[in-house]
């Protein structure tokens, strides 16, 4: 079954943030989570409206090809009551129908029907077009019920609702929410009784669930005290008065200890009739709260916290709120009307929702008698529990079974590309023909050359995105037709690749064409060129007709790697490279979206696609060498070069390390030596070959021999160049493929390379000298933040170049007939065909349905910077997970039912663990790494486990220095556990060159600490903020903070004696230290700083605050600051969750220069050094440079490299990109 899932609801500013956004973004994730391994969906978006949250983003990339994210668009706004919106709906309703039809759905199914009223929703479809049945959620019918409160004033929303029940009669199967909600269709609309189904609702049982500890109110995010709650909106329907009202009737003593609180989405309309309605009944907001919006943990804090919850709703399709509170022991009083009483289950628990005397006396019973309340406590949760997701899932997911089953359309079995084509040119033609049509009555839009331009380019855009033809099932597929799209026509490398690769499949694919085309666009070759290579250009001619038809598959390799206009069957890059470890985000995005695999040139380039979050099918497939084996060789080809020749050939830019290769050139000869450098390259602005030459001859006399070439060289005379040297050496920071290596190599000439990149599939010790290297920060334009590639050594790279020259032959010739032998019998371009043609008949056939379940090993919900990062990373993460935590009596809140406990800190792990791995059928496991969490023969073993389970292994390491203390706490005592994990996760580069020390680097990638999500302009505050009231002190003209745990690497007693260098210079400050204690251990130093307080006589100057914040509250706090000072003095961290704090709040950020801050370098001020006196000097000299801040108002506009590196860095990103990750780790595994 293939379901088209309307998600408008999800999208509409009236719904997204209420019951029915919540509703319809539950049910889809319980649709899919409970549907058949061969269910699929598309998701339909309007893409004239918001966008849906991150989190459900996130969600639908985690579901691998079982869900499709479809946007269609249209011209124009349609909401507004101009007279041109007619014909723009109208048009807009064309756009719909033909854009549904091209998805080929069994069924379509609306979750919110009545949407658009005065916005750019579009519910409607023209019947004309082949569209299979429609199905929609079924709320209620409130306003025709009420129309005194909703239709009789508003003579225009009571028109446009009355159309819309004039077309919710015309659907095929109506999915209700309650038994009440049905028997509201069944009376007064005209749907057969039999194509309504009542499929009742859930709440999310992850986040609404019983307390299991006695909480107070202190750990809620609000200071609240007793309280009454009401959670929902603030139309008429909801009796928010009447509410109001029978709470000021309670007895005196129950108002002063229980406070009423509204929690809920309010328009600013709605929150003055409230407060005026307050102030009625001689109350004030003291008594009663308005919350506002919270978010659904805090929202289920609340109701755990409250004493009792009161629902008096007077009409509810279903009644979510009632069933949230009850599902979090909630004690529930409700209204006895419509599908209240379904949900509550408890006649003792109902009143009149018109009675105020009655909610009143009801609500003073439970709050006075013990045994009523103790009554309305029992069996909650066994009544909550009858209404669950899955349940209303499987019904839902059953009635559209039946529907369909029921209907004469269904999706359409065109099984060969020229009957799809026909089908889609049917559907467009029709479009056309009505579009017509209205414009010829429309003069205003008929004239509109914008609109016009618009709605030509919303049609292509709905066109491609809604990628027609893989909705269909093709079964003729033997004959594929294949199209290969990039350059052709050049020498350079990417021309060869394309060029060679077409003429390889040629050979197996007979209807291959090709068409020329870059980064930015289709253009002509050049025919000249093309024509020296007869075979080719017969194929372009060829290929001239081809190309006005779609094919099957098209593959392209080109740059920039545009892929976002691919609409075949399939869409692949071939042979794609990459050489840094970080390939640019938005890229990947688009490979995700368009792409459906890609074949690379190395093992590492497919690292550094998964590594970076591309999730679809990675193939290895090489690149050929016997385009130069099979090319002539110039005759008569002579340079003035010495007898020993090493030879270069490259673009030279910065990638290609010849600033290493001159260096180390320089080192190793002089000009009295007999050897000479060959540089090959070309001429191009990025190319600074001839100054860096310039600088070593300048600072050399003695600098040794080189040529440089920049003449255009044509592969004979390539091939010459390789038969007259001695040497290749390629020193590159980072290769791809690196074709001229394996060039050489096929041409038995000695190869000196760098030990990492893509050329270690081929080169290794026994057939190339390779160069030490350390990993570095990359430096190219894309300027990515946690992107590194390889620094060779220049002094190792002296010594193999001196070793090559004077080694013995026999060495020599050992080594190049290895290479040789190896090179021309595995790097073919025959062979590099054939695993393409193998990887697209896979895609043809694949389904990457992945049933990801997350295990994590970590701290959890306590006082600790990891637990800390685990809960922010995996809040926006949508893979069913479970947490695995250590026992502890510290916990901050209750543990959600996904905790599970069951090993203890720094012991040998039990059977627990390996037991509950197994019982929950984790297939990925994440392991947070701190050296004192683990026993390491206990975590050795489990590695050991988890790896002969098959299951993923991904550990992040928040450390990589061993404890010189604890003997038995050294990585190398895990080394060839490390080795098994399918992805070890640092922070920083120091980290990776740490491990390399150990050999540990194949599947070792940086995945960078992340900084809280938190607004610039701060809102979270209601009351506006003076660091006077909240701390108790004068504000100065320059106000400090720091932060982090109480620990004596903190350096807060240096920072102490830092600010009395700093008084002494008479400046006006003061700082605030948000410093809790970490645990009673280390209460001595928070002592220690305390008492050098005083005795500095500092009290004026230091405030300390040891109150353990919320991440929120202490960033919010730090937002009011001018700096953030961290003056650590040592770490063995690899980085501090202390300094995003700061940079998350926006205000700017101070650091000592020790290593822990290595990896926000870019983004922080740094002190000169780690004592007192250096600290103050360098706090002096910001003071100096920033005096004028204030009132130029910088703090607030920050860079835009800080605004970047935030965005790269927020948590909800981060957590996106390690979803991404764990997928692409799982579809690998799986479709090997």
């Amino acid at each position: 079954m293939k379901i088209g899932i309307d998600i408008q609801g999800c999208q509409s500013e009236g719904s997204k943030s209420r019951g029915i956004g919540r509703y319809s973004l539950t049910l889809i994730r319980y649709l899919i989570k409970y549907s058949r391994d061969d269910d699929e969906f598309i998701l339909i978006a309007n893409k004239s409206l918001d966008s849906v949250d991150i989190d459900f983003l996130s969600f639908i990339t985690s579901c691998g090809s079982k869900v499709q994210y479809f946007e269609w668009i249209y011209p124009g706004a349609t909401s507004g009551m101009s007279s041109s919106n007619t014909e723009k709906t109208a048009i807009a309703e064309q756009l719909r129908s033909y854009s549904f039809s091209l998805l080929n759905c069994d069924i379509i199914l609306i979750t919110s029907f009545f949407e658009g009223f005065r916005d750019n929703c579009i519910i409607e479809f023209d019947s004309n077009f082949d569209l299979p049945p429609i199905a929609s959620i079924f709320y209620d019918l409130i306003p025709l019920l009420k129309p005194e409160n909703y239709l009789d004033s508003n003579s225009e929303f009571k028109q446009f609702y009355l159309s819309r029940l004039d077309l919710l009669n015309e659907v095929s199967c109506l999915l209700s929410i309650s038994n009440s909600s049905s028997k509201e269709a069944e009376k007064y609309l005209s749907i057969d009784k039999k194509d309504i189904h009542n499929i009742y609702a859930g709440c999310d049982q992850s986040t609404f669930y019983p307390r299991k500890l006695i909480e107070d109110s202190n750990k809620t995010t609000y200071s609240l005290g007793k309280y009454i709650l009401y959670s929902g909106a603030g139309d008429p329907r909801k009796n928010i008065q009447r509410l109001v009202e029978a709470y000021s009737l309670l007895a005196k003593d129950i108002i002063w200890n229980y406070k009423l609180v509204l929690v809920g989405k309010l328009l600013p309309e709605e929150i003055s009739l409230i407060k005026s309605w307050i102030t009625s009944v001689n109350l004030t907001e003291n008594n009663i709260v308005l919350l506002g919006y919270v978010s659904d943990d805090e929202l289920a804090s609340l109701y755990r916290n409250c004493t009792l919850f009161v629902f008096p709703s007077l009409h509810e399709g279903f009644g979510l709120p009632a069933l949230e509170a009850m599902s979090c022991g909630a004690v529930v009083l409700g209204s006895n009307t419509t599908s209240i009483p379904e949900v509550i289950q408890n006649e003792s628990a109902l009143f009149d929702p018109e009675n105020v005397n009655e909610m009143a006396e009801l609500i003073s019973k439970a709050l006075t008698n013990k045994l009523f309340y103790k009554e309305l406590s029992s069996n909650l949760i066994k009544r909550a529990s009858k209404f669950t997701w899955e349940n209303t899932a499987l019904k839902a997911l059953n009635a559209m079974r039946v529907t369909i089953m029921k209907s004469q359309k269904s999706s359409l079995s065109n099984n060969d590309i020229t009957s799809i084509l026909s089908f889609k040119n049917k559907q467009y033609d029709l479009m056309l023909d009505n579009i017509v049509n209205i414009l010829a009555t429309a003069n205003t839009l008929s004239n509109d050359e914008d609109y016009l331009v618009n709605l030509a380019a919303s049609i292509s855009s709905c066109e491609l995105n809604s990628k027609y033809l893989k909705q269909f099932k093709i079964n003729d597929l033997d004959f594929p037709t294949w199209r290969i799209e990039g350059p052709f026509d050049s020498n350079y490398s990417l021309a060869i690749l394309n060029r060679e690769l077409s003429l390889a499949l040629k050979k197996s694919i007979p209807n291959l064409s090709i068409l020329s085309t870059e980064g930015p666009g289709d253009y002509h070759p050049n025919i000249n060129f093309l024509k020296k290579f007869p075979s080719l250009y017969n194929l372009y001619i060829d290929s001239l007709e081809d190309n006005n038809q779609t094919p099957i598959i098209v593959s392209r390799n080109l740059y920039p790697p545009r892929v976002n206009d691919l609409h075949s069957r399939i869409n692949i890059l071939h042979a794609y490279g990459w050489e840094e470890s970080e390939i640019p985000s938005e890229w990947i995005a688009e490979f995700n979206l368009y792409l459906d695999g890609i074949t690379v040139m190395s093992t590492q380039v497919k690292k550094n696609l998964i590594d970076s979050g591309f999730y679809k099918p990675v193939s290895v497939c090489g690149l050929g060498v016997d385009h130069i084996i099979r090319s002539p060789e110039c005759k008569n080809f002579n340079l003035p070069a010495r007898n020993f020749k090493f030879l270069h050939i490259s673009s030279c830019f910065p990638r290609k390390g010849v600033k290493a290769l001159l260096d180390a050139y320089g080192k190793a000869f002089t000009i009295n030596d007999d050897v000479s450098l060959i540089i090959k390259t070309f001429t191009n602005p990025h190319n600074k070959i001839r100054h860096f030459l310039q600088e070593y001859k300048e600072k050399n006399a003695s600098f040794p021999h080189v040529i440089l070439i920049e003449d255009e060289y044509s592969l004979p005379e390539i091939k010459a160049l390789y038969k007259i040297s001695n040497a290749y050496v390629s020193p590159s920071h980072g290769e791809g493929f690196g074709l001229p290596i394996a060039e050489a190599m096929s041409n038995q000439i000695p190869v000196i390379t760098t030990s990492w990149g893509g050329q270690l599939d081929f080169v290794s010790e026994k057939n190339a000298w390779l160069i030490d290297f350390k990993f570095a920060y990359s430096e190219t334009h894309f300027k990515q933040f946690n992107s590194v590639w390889a620094e060779p050594s220049s002094n190792h790279l002296a010594q193999q170049m001196k070793l090559l020259k004077d080694a013995d032959s026999s060495e020599i010739i050992k080594k190049t007939e290895i290479a040789y032998d190896e090179i021309t019998s595995n790097y073919s371009w025959e062979k590099t065909a054939n695993i393409n043609v193998k990887f697209v008949n896979k895609l043809l056939k694949h389904d990457d349905i992945n049933h990801v379940k997350l295990g994590v090993i970590t701290t959890w919900n306590v006082m600790c910077g990891v637990a800390s990062y685990t809960s922010n990373l995996l809040k926006n993460l949508d893979h069913q997970k479970f947490i695995f935590a250590p026992y502890s009596e510290s916990i901050l809140k209750d543990d959600s039912p996904n905790i599970c406990r069951c090993w203890d800190i720094n012991k040998p792990f039990t059977d627990q663990i390996k037991n509950n791995i197994l019982k929950y059928k984790i297939t990925t496991i994440i392991i947070e790494f701190n050296y004192g969490f683990f026993d390491f023969s206990s975590l050795n073993e489990l590695i050991k486990f988890l790896y002969k389970n098959n299951i993923l292994i991904i550990i992040q390491m928040h450390s990589t220095i061993d404890p010189i203390e604890i003997k038995n706490k050294s990585l190398n005592t895990i080394v060839q556990s490390l080795h098994l994990a399918d992805r070890i996760l640092v922070h920083t580069c120091s980290d990776l060159n740490r491990l390399k020390k150990i050999n540990i680097i194949n599947n070792v990638s940086i995945f960078p600490h992340g900084v809280l999500d938190f607004p610039l302009v701060n809102e979270y505050s209601l009351n506006n903020f003076s660091l006077n009231n909240i701390f108790n002190f004068k504000q100065k003209k320059f106000n400090f903070a720091t932060s982090g745990f109480s620990l004596p690497n903190k350096g807060f007693l240096e920072l102490v004696k830092t600010v009395s260098i700093l008084v002494e210079q008479n400046l006006d400050i003061h700082f605030t230290f948000f410093t809790p204690n970490y645990n009673n251990n280390f209460a001595f130093y928070s002592k220690e700083v305390s008492n050098l307080i005083k005795e500095l006589n500092l009290e004026n100057y230091i405030s300390f605050d040891y109150t353990y914040y919320a991440e929120h509250e202490i960033v919010n706090f730090l937002s009011k600051m001018d700096a953030i000072v961290y003056p650590y003095q040592f770490s063995n961290e690899s980085s501090s969750a202390s300094v995003r704090q700061g940079i998350a709040s926006g205000s700017r950020v101070i650091v000592t220069p020790i290593s822990i801050f290595e990896d926000v370098i870019d983004v922080v001020d740094v002190l000169p050094g780690i004592s007192p006196e250096e600290m103050a000097v360098g706090i002096i000299d910001w003071i100096n440079s920033n005096r004028y801040e204030k009132y130029t108002n910088s703090k607030n506009n920050q860079s835009v490299l800080l605004n970047k590196w935030r965005k790269s860095h927020l948590f909800s990103n981060l957590s996106s990109r390690l979803s991404r990750l764990i997928t692409a780790l799982e579809v690998d595994r799986n479709f090997l």
